[in-house]
């Protein structure tokens, strides 16, 4: 029967625990920085 479907979808990132940890998403935020998801929505 048509309808709409929904999904749930859950992120996981892994955790921070060192500082090179901390230091790769911080990089990671600066290299996305212009990003923005819902540019286009």
């Amino acid at each position: 029967e048509p309808g709409d479907l929904y999904a749930t979808i859950r992120l996981v990132t892994p955790p921070v625990t060192t500082d090179a940890d901390k230091e790769s998403y911080q990089a990671m935020a600066k290299s996305f920085a212009a990003f923005n998801p819902r540019a286009n929505v």
